[in-house]
């Protein structure tokens, strides 16, 4: 029989897209269209963002991942790294903005997507060490 709990990665992915959403959603209301794709690039990028910390984290259901090396994997490494790439010319090259609706985010908002890494690995490696504490009872 499978837990119908949510796990800690889909809650915390919920947590970040809500929070984009809460910043930006005021600003759509006043701002219109360039606003509602700025909203979509951020949502597209809080998705990428959430991922990054699940891959890492999913490598060991109870293994740390500073014990097993954050950076010992080079393939997802290279995947990661092809993320950003993709997920980068999606927002910035101009062809491709209205494909996929996006507009260009500046630092600030890289700058609150990236912070979301390592709290979701910190909190997904407290949940990690609560499990391997249960087990050593």
């Amino acid at each position: 029989m499978q837990d119908a709990r949510p796990r800690l990665e889909e809650v915390l992915n919920l947590l970040v897209s809500h929070s984009i959403l809460c910043i930006l959603a005021p600003r759509v209301a006043r701002e219109g269209t360039n606003i509602y794709k700025m909203a979509t690039t951020m949502s597209l990028s809080g998705v990428v963002a959430a991922q990054v910390a699940s891959v890492l984290n999913c490598r060991s259901d109870r293994s740390s991942i500073f014990r097993m090396g954050l950076f010992s994997n080079r393939l997802i490494l290279w995947g990661i790294l092809v993320e950003f790439a993709v997920l980068t010319a999606i927002i910035y090259i101009p062809f491709l903005q209205p494909v996929f609706n996006t507009a260009p985010i500046g630092i600030q908002e890289w700058a609150f997507l990236l912070v979301w890494i390592p709290i979701i690995l910190l909190m997904d490696e407290m949940r990690k060490l609560l499990l391997r504490m249960r087990k050593a009872r």
